[in-house]
Protein backbone atom coordinates (compact mmCIF):
# COMPACT_ATOMS: atom_id res chain seq x y z
CA UNK A 1 0.00 0.00 0.00
CA UNK A 2 1.46 3.11 -1.27
CA UNK A 3 2.18 5.77 1.71
CA UNK A 4 1.38 9.66 1.18
CA UNK A 5 4.32 11.60 0.77
CA UNK A 6 5.02 13.66 3.77
CA UNK A 7 4.87 17.34 4.10
CA UNK A 8 8.01 19.76 4.38
CA UNK A 9 6.50 21.04 8.15
CA UNK A 10 6.53 16.90 8.93
CA UNK A 11 9.92 16.63 7.43
CA UNK A 12 11.68 19.45 9.57
CA UNK A 13 9.56 18.29 12.66
CA UNK A 14 11.28 14.70 12.42
CA UNK A 15 14.93 16.32 11.97
CA UNK A 16 14.46 18.68 14.73
CA UNK A 17 13.64 15.86 17.12
CA UNK A 18 16.70 13.77 15.83
CA UNK A 19 18.94 16.59 16.33
CA UNK A 20 17.58 17.12 20.10
CA UNK A 21 18.10 13.24 20.71
CA UNK A 22 21.93 13.92 19.30
CA UNK A 23 22.75 16.32 21.42
CA UNK A 24 21.29 15.10 24.42
CA UNK A 25 22.86 11.32 23.72
CA UNK A 26 26.16 13.16 23.29
CA UNK A 27 25.48 16.02 26.62
CA UNK A 28 25.05 12.20 28.20
CA UNK A 29 28.15 10.77 27.41
CA UNK A 30 30.51 13.49 28.21
CA UNK A 31 28.92 13.12 31.78
CA UNK A 32 29.99 9.63 32.19
CA UNK A 33 33.84 8.44 33.58
CA UNK A 34 34.52 6.88 30.25
CA UNK A 35 35.50 10.47 28.15
CA UNK A 36 38.19 10.08 25.61
CA UNK A 37 41.25 12.38 26.29
CA UNK A 38 42.08 12.96 22.27
CA UNK A 39 45.81 12.46 21.12
CA UNK A 40 48.44 15.44 20.16
CA UNK A 41 50.13 15.35 16.93
CA UNK A 42 52.61 12.82 18.33
CA UNK A 43 50.14 10.21 19.16
CA UNK A 44 50.77 9.98 23.23
CA UNK A 45 48.14 10.50 25.15
CA UNK A 46 47.40 14.06 24.85
CA UNK A 47 47.41 15.42 29.64
CA UNK A 48 45.43 18.62 28.69
CA UNK A 49 42.73 18.53 31.07
CA UNK A 50 38.90 19.76 30.42
CA UNK A 51 38.06 23.82 31.24
CA UNK A 52 36.36 24.57 34.28
CA UNK A 53 32.23 25.28 33.68
CA UNK A 54 33.58 29.40 33.97
CA UNK A 55 36.05 28.82 30.84
CA UNK A 56 39.30 29.09 33.18
CA UNK A 57 42.09 26.00 32.67
CA UNK A 58 42.25 23.88 34.95
CA UNK A 59 46.03 23.96 36.56
CA UNK A 60 48.20 21.19 37.65
CA UNK A 61 51.96 19.50 36.25
CA UNK A 62 51.76 18.23 32.42
CA UNK A 63 51.57 14.47 32.31
CA UNK A 64 50.72 14.06 36.10
CA UNK A 65 48.38 11.03 36.66
CA UNK A 66 46.18 13.03 38.79
CA UNK A 67 44.90 14.45 35.58
CA UNK A 68 43.60 10.83 34.86
CA UNK A 69 40.91 10.69 37.49
CA UNK A 70 37.82 8.69 37.61
CA UNK A 71 36.28 10.41 40.75
CA UNK A 72 34.04 13.52 40.31
CA UNK A 73 35.83 16.64 39.96
CA UNK A 74 35.25 18.80 42.84
CA UNK A 75 34.94 21.82 41.21
CA UNK A 76 32.20 20.80 38.65
CA UNK A 77 31.14 17.30 39.63
CA UNK A 78 32.19 15.91 36.66
CA UNK A 79 34.86 12.96 35.98
CA UNK A 80 37.82 13.04 33.68
CA UNK A 81 39.48 9.65 32.85
CA UNK A 82 40.57 7.63 29.71
CA UNK A 83 40.58 4.33 28.88
CA UNK A 84 41.77 1.63 30.97
CA UNK A 85 44.90 0.85 28.82
CA UNK A 86 45.70 3.96 28.80
CA UNK A 87 45.81 4.62 33.08
CA UNK A 88 49.18 4.44 34.41
CA UNK A 89 50.56 2.99 31.14
CA UNK A 90 54.74 4.43 32.43
CA UNK A 91 53.72 2.59 35.46
CA UNK A 92 52.72 -0.90 33.80
CA UNK A 93 55.63 -0.07 31.70
CA UNK A 94 58.07 0.04 34.74
CA UNK A 95 56.22 -2.79 36.55
CA UNK A 96 56.90 -5.18 33.12
CA UNK A 97 60.56 -3.58 32.76
CA UNK A 98 61.02 -4.60 36.09
CA UNK A 99 60.09 -7.86 36.18
CA UNK A 100 61.58 -8.48 33.43
CA UNK A 101 65.12 -7.41 34.92
CA UNK A 102 64.28 -9.51 37.83
CA UNK A 103 63.83 -12.65 35.71
CA UNK A 104 67.27 -11.68 34.39
CA UNK A 105 68.66 -11.36 37.56
CA UNK A 106 67.36 -14.58 39.02
CA UNK A 107 69.51 -16.26 35.76
CA UNK A 108 72.61 -14.71 36.78
CA UNK A 109 72.63 -15.67 40.02
CA UNK A 110 71.97 -19.10 39.24
CA UNK A 111 74.33 -18.94 35.98
CA UNK A 112 77.50 -20.99 37.05
CA UNK A 113 80.81 -19.08 37.58
CA UNK A 114 82.70 -20.42 34.79
CA UNK A 115 79.78 -19.58 32.41
CA UNK A 116 80.05 -16.00 30.59
CA UNK A 117 77.34 -13.62 31.42
CA UNK A 118 76.69 -12.56 27.72
CA UNK A 119 74.77 -15.17 27.04
CA UNK A 120 72.32 -13.80 28.94
CA UNK A 121 72.81 -10.34 28.41
CA UNK A 122 73.10 -10.19 24.57
CA UNK A 123 70.28 -8.21 23.19
CA UNK A 124 69.01 -7.55 26.32
CA UNK A 125 70.92 -5.18 28.26
CA UNK A 126 71.61 -2.43 25.53
CA UNK A 127 71.66 0.71 27.00
CA UNK A 128 72.86 2.54 30.16
CA UNK A 129 69.14 2.84 31.23
CA UNK A 130 68.68 -1.11 31.24
CA UNK A 131 72.13 -1.92 32.45
CA UNK A 132 71.25 0.32 35.64
CA UNK A 133 67.75 -1.79 35.73
CA UNK A 134 69.81 -4.81 35.92
CA UNK A 135 72.23 -3.86 38.98
CA UNK A 136 69.44 -2.59 40.98
CA UNK A 137 68.00 -6.14 40.72
CA UNK A 138 71.09 -7.74 41.44
CA UNK A 139 71.41 -5.42 44.28
CA UNK A 140 67.80 -6.17 45.55
CA UNK A 141 69.01 -9.66 45.89
CA UNK A 142 72.66 -9.05 47.60
CA UNK A 143 74.46 -10.44 44.72
CA UNK A 144 77.99 -8.44 44.68
CA UNK A 145 80.13 -10.87 42.51
CA UNK A 146 77.42 -11.02 39.80
CA UNK A 147 77.21 -7.08 40.06
CA UNK A 148 80.95 -7.28 38.93
CA UNK A 149 80.89 -9.68 36.41
CA UNK A 150 78.16 -8.00 34.63
CA UNK A 151 80.17 -4.50 34.77
CA UNK A 152 82.60 -5.87 33.26
CA UNK A 153 80.83 -7.40 30.45
CA UNK A 154 79.46 -4.02 29.87
CA UNK A 155 82.39 -2.39 29.89
CA UNK A 156 83.04 -4.69 26.67
CA UNK A 157 79.72 -3.72 24.81
CA UNK A 158 79.51 -1.36 22.53
CA UNK A 159 76.88 1.46 22.76
CA UNK A 160 77.04 1.32 26.92
CA UNK A 161 79.41 3.60 29.18
CA UNK A 162 79.34 3.52 32.43
CA UNK A 163 78.06 6.61 34.61
CA UNK A 164 78.23 8.09 38.22
CA UNK A 165 74.93 6.33 37.95
CA UNK A 166 76.16 3.06 37.84
CA UNK A 167 79.46 3.19 39.96
CA UNK A 168 77.40 4.81 42.87
CA UNK A 169 74.77 1.58 42.54
CA UNK A 170 77.88 -0.61 42.57
CA UNK A 171 79.45 0.49 45.15
CA UNK A 172 76.08 0.72 47.51
CA UNK A 173 75.65 -2.77 46.75
CA UNK A 174 79.47 -3.36 48.06
CA UNK A 175 78.54 -1.29 50.78
CA UNK A 176 75.38 -3.77 51.96
CA UNK A 177 77.97 -6.98 51.34
CA UNK A 178 80.70 -5.70 53.38
CA UNK A 179 83.15 -5.54 50.58
CA UNK A 180 85.45 -2.25 51.55
CA UNK A 181 88.03 -3.17 49.87
CA UNK A 182 86.34 -3.46 46.34
CA UNK A 183 84.42 0.21 46.89
CA UNK A 184 87.46 1.88 47.22
CA UNK A 185 88.87 0.53 44.33
CA UNK A 186 85.73 1.77 42.27
CA UNK A 187 85.94 4.47 43.51
CA UNK A 188 89.44 4.96 42.68
CA UNK A 189 88.32 3.86 39.00
CA UNK A 190 85.76 6.79 38.44
CA UNK A 191 87.89 9.04 39.15
CA UNK A 192 90.32 7.44 36.65
CA UNK A 193 88.09 7.67 34.09
CA UNK A 194 86.99 11.33 34.80
CA UNK A 195 83.77 11.61 37.00
CA UNK A 196 83.70 13.02 40.37
CA UNK A 197 82.05 11.33 42.98
CA UNK A 198 78.65 12.93 44.75
CA UNK A 199 77.28 13.08 47.95
CA UNK A 200 75.30 9.89 47.33
CA UNK A 201 78.63 8.01 46.17
CA UNK A 202 80.69 9.23 49.83
CA UNK A 203 77.54 8.11 51.60
CA UNK A 204 78.24 4.36 50.06
CA UNK A 205 81.76 4.62 50.50
CA UNK A 206 81.83 5.72 53.96
CA UNK A 207 79.11 2.95 55.07
CA UNK A 208 81.36 0.30 53.87
CA UNK A 209 84.58 1.89 55.87
CA UNK A 210 81.83 2.32 59.02
CA UNK A 211 80.55 -1.65 58.88
CA UNK A 212 84.04 -2.37 58.43
CA UNK A 213 85.41 -0.24 60.82
CA UNK A 214 87.87 1.31 58.44
CA UNK A 215 88.76 4.21 59.93
CA UNK A 216 91.73 5.58 58.36
CA UNK A 217 90.35 5.18 55.04
CA UNK A 218 86.71 6.59 56.61
CA UNK A 219 88.42 9.66 56.93
CA UNK A 220 90.71 10.31 54.31
CA UNK A 221 87.42 9.84 52.25
CA UNK A 222 85.44 12.80 54.88
CA UNK A 223 88.72 14.64 53.91
CA UNK A 224 87.68 14.22 49.87
CA UNK A 225 84.58 15.36 50.43
CA UNK A 226 85.70 18.61 51.48
CA UNK A 227 88.36 18.44 49.14
CA UNK A 228 86.25 18.33 45.77
CA UNK A 229 83.35 20.68 47.38
CA UNK A 230 80.92 18.08 47.52
CA UNK A 231 77.87 18.66 50.06
CA UNK A 232 78.24 17.46 53.59
CA UNK A 233 75.67 16.06 55.58
CA UNK A 234 75.35 15.04 59.30
CA UNK A 235 74.87 11.32 58.35
CA UNK A 236 78.18 11.37 55.90
CA UNK A 237 79.65 12.61 59.35
CA UNK A 238 78.00 9.73 61.35
CA UNK A 239 79.81 7.42 59.15
CA UNK A 240 82.90 8.35 59.15
CA UNK A 241 82.40 8.74 63.39
CA UNK A 242 81.02 5.35 63.64
CA UNK A 243 84.03 3.85 61.53
CA UNK A 244 86.19 5.59 63.88
CA UNK A 245 83.66 3.87 67.08
CA UNK A 246 84.32 0.73 66.03
CA UNK A 247 88.19 1.06 66.08
CA UNK A 248 87.58 2.58 69.43
CA UNK A 249 89.58 6.46 68.28
CA UNK A 250 87.98 8.59 70.27
CA UNK A 251 90.24 11.53 69.29
CA UNK A 252 89.47 11.12 65.45
CA UNK A 253 85.97 10.89 66.37
CA UNK A 254 85.98 13.92 68.55
CA UNK A 255 87.66 15.86 66.21
CA UNK A 256 85.33 15.35 63.29
CA UNK A 257 82.54 16.03 65.70
CA UNK A 258 84.50 19.24 66.10
CA UNK A 259 84.53 19.82 62.16
CA UNK A 260 80.60 19.41 62.34
CA UNK A 261 80.20 22.20 64.85
CA UNK A 262 82.49 24.58 63.04
CA UNK A 263 81.10 23.87 59.69
CA UNK A 264 77.73 24.64 60.94
CA UNK A 265 76.69 20.93 60.58
CA UNK A 266 74.52 20.34 62.57
CA UNK A 267 74.83 17.11 64.88
CA UNK A 268 71.55 14.63 64.97
CA UNK A 269 70.40 11.85 67.21
CA UNK A 270 72.64 9.12 65.31
CA UNK A 271 75.67 11.76 66.10
CA UNK A 272 75.29 11.40 69.70
CA UNK A 273 74.62 7.67 69.74
CA UNK A 274 77.74 6.91 68.19
CA UNK A 275 79.83 9.24 70.73
CA UNK A 276 78.52 7.86 73.50
CA UNK A 277 78.82 4.53 72.71
CA UNK A 278 82.34 5.12 71.87
CA UNK A 279 82.68 6.63 75.61
CA UNK A 280 81.04 3.49 76.85
CA UNK A 281 83.54 1.31 74.91
CA UNK A 282 86.48 3.14 76.25
CA UNK A 283 84.67 4.18 80.04
CA UNK A 284 85.22 7.65 79.43
CA UNK A 285 82.66 9.05 81.94
CA UNK A 286 83.19 12.77 81.68
CA UNK A 287 83.19 13.13 78.03
CA UNK A 288 79.92 11.45 77.93
CA UNK A 289 78.74 13.90 80.36
CA UNK A 290 80.07 16.69 78.55
CA UNK A 291 78.56 15.31 75.10
CA UNK A 292 75.18 14.53 76.41
CA UNK A 293 74.86 18.01 78.11
CA UNK A 294 75.55 19.60 74.23
CA UNK A 295 73.34 17.29 73.18
CA UNK A 296 70.81 18.63 75.68
CA UNK A 297 71.69 22.49 75.14
CA UNK A 298 71.30 21.77 70.59
CA UNK A 299 67.85 20.77 71.93
CA UNK A 300 68.70 16.87 69.83
CA UNK A 301 66.34 14.19 71.96
CA UNK A 302 67.97 11.47 73.79
CA UNK A 303 66.69 8.25 73.44
CA UNK A 304 66.79 5.05 75.58
CA UNK A 305 69.77 4.00 74.60
CA UNK A 306 71.98 7.48 75.55
CA UNK A 307 69.89 7.78 79.04
CA UNK A 308 71.22 4.29 79.62
CA UNK A 309 74.62 4.82 78.40
CA UNK A 310 75.32 7.96 80.20
CA UNK A 311 73.38 7.07 83.45
CA UNK A 312 75.30 3.65 83.51
CA UNK A 313 78.63 5.07 83.16
CA UNK A 314 77.87 7.34 86.12
CA UNK A 315 76.98 4.72 88.46
CA UNK A 316 79.64 2.35 87.60
CA UNK A 317 82.12 4.98 88.55
CA UNK A 318 79.75 5.56 92.18
CA UNK A 319 78.85 9.15 90.65
CA UNK A 320 75.64 9.24 91.65
CA UNK A 321 74.71 12.81 91.75
CA UNK A 322 75.81 13.12 88.28
CA UNK A 323 73.48 10.07 86.97
CA UNK A 324 70.52 12.16 88.76
CA UNK A 325 71.52 15.31 87.03
CA UNK A 326 70.59 13.39 83.43
CA UNK A 327 67.05 13.72 84.22
CA UNK A 328 66.87 17.61 85.33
Amino acid sequence: RSEAPESGRAVETRDKIRSARITRAARDTRSTVKTRIPRNARGATSTRRPPNTDGSPRTGPRGSTSLQKTAPSPRDGRAYSVPGKNVSSWKRKSDLAEEKMDSLAHGLVTLPAEEDVGVLLEGVIRDEKSLMLLLSSLGRKNSAEVCLRVVEWAKGSPGIKLNLFHYTKLINVMSRCKKWETSLKLYEELKAVGLQADAMTFASLLSACANSGRWKEALRLYQDMHDTGSVVSASHCNSAIGACQQSLQTDEAMRIYRDMQSRNISPDQGTYIQLILLCGKSQQRALANTLFQEMKACGVSANEFIYGSVIGLNVRANRTEEAMQVFE
